[in-house]
């Protein structure tokens, strides 16, 4: 048996709740999550200049503070998430910034208008994106010609998740191939996958 408070941080790790659990898991995320953050941010061209920028599943706000450092000349920076924690943690983490609105919002439903972003970003959350297909074609839809989707997972084979992830309520793991091959389904016209180790990244371009 697992333990109660074990249990309660595994499945907040994919809608963190006002709970003790919760607060650790959105914690306790950036310490893990950075280096993939970084490694990800690797494969945008180097003369790459968003405008508008979104975080897609943003968690407490770090990885947006980190965007926002790497594109000091982006004019917006857009924070969606399913948990209201989360939402409210990554308002408070960014709050010096106003270039950052963090909204409550679902992947498969954006409120942003058609062509708002020139980048938008995915990190450790398409395993909860339901139906992946249709938070895609959101992302396609919301993204300017020319513009940018970057994801990436901490894990891209099934056998690499511990007993523990296994229990995760929702939690689907896609492969570099089938992420890429929904990338081209969903109309983006490019869908470059690398890896490290367990790591996925996906660089997929909408022209």
């Amino acid at each position: 048996m697992i333990p109660f408070f074990l249990r309660g941080c595994i499945q907040n790790c994919r809608l963190p709740t006002d709970t003790l659990a919760g607060r650790l898991i959105l914690r306790a995320m950036p310490l893990g999550h950075r280096p993939l953050w970084q490694w990800a941010l690797e494969a945008l061209p180097g003369d790459f200049a968003p405008r508008d920028i979104a975080d897609v599943g943003c968690g407490g706000g770090e990885a947006l503070r980190l965007l926002a450092r790497r594109f000091p000349a982006a004019g917006t920076l857009r924070g969606f998430d399913l948990s209201p924690l989360a939402v409210s943690r990554a308002r408070k983490t960014n709050r010096r910034d106003p270039r950052v609105r963090v909204e409550h919002a679902d992947a498969c439903r954006l409120p942003l208008a058609d062509g708002a972003l020139d980048l938008a970003c995915a990190f450790e959350t398409v395993y909860f994106w339901n139906p992946l297909p249709l938070a895609l074609r959101e992302i396609f839809r919301v993204l300017r010609p020319g513009g940018f989707f970057l994801a990436a997972c901490e894990v891209s084979d099934p056998a690499h998740l511990s007993p523990h992830a296994r229990r995760i309520e929702g939690m689907s793991v896609y492969s570099p191939d089938e992420l890429a091959g929904a990338l081209r389904a969903a109309s983006f016209s490019s869908a470059e996958t690398a890896g490290r180790g367990p790591w996925m990244r996906v660089l997929a371009r909408k022209t």
